[in-house]
């Protein structure tokens, strides 16, 4: 008899806004593409710490298609994503948590989106 995987939790609670409240934990956001291409600029998409100024670079990993980094306990983070779509008119994607939470839509409209995430 076969074991049902265990559900995978959400980490990020939305506030409204691209505002996010985290648990703390190895946050993945995955691309799916709901209609044509979409993929993110490897050089141009970071991750930074704001919770001291001058804000800090994170450890991250972008791919073309997902970005992964560790969050902190009592850290302020902001994801800056640069995307491109192919076509540019009429391509949607969506950000999503491995859990299935849509954490934001890219469409023509929102191509540059910036996420923040306080845990």
């Amino acid at each position: 008899m076969a074991t049902a995987a265990a559900a995978v939790p959400c980490l990020l609670t939305p506030q409204g806004g691209g505002y996010f409240k985290s648990s703390p934990g190895k946050l993945n956001l995955n691309f799916q593409n709901v209609t044509g291409v979409t993929t993110l600029n490897t050089s141009l998409s970071k991750v930074e710490d704001w919770t001291t100024t001058p804000h800090s670079p994170v450890t991250a990993t972008i791919t073309a298609t997902s970005v992964s980094f560790t969050v902190a306990a009592g850290r302020y983070y902001k994801v800056s994503l640069q995307c491109s779509q192919n076509p540019a008119f009429g391509s949607v994607a969506h950000l999503v948590e491995p859990c299935g939470q849509v954490a934001t839509i890219i469409d023509i409209t929102n191509v540059m989106p910036t996420l923040w995430i306080q845990a």
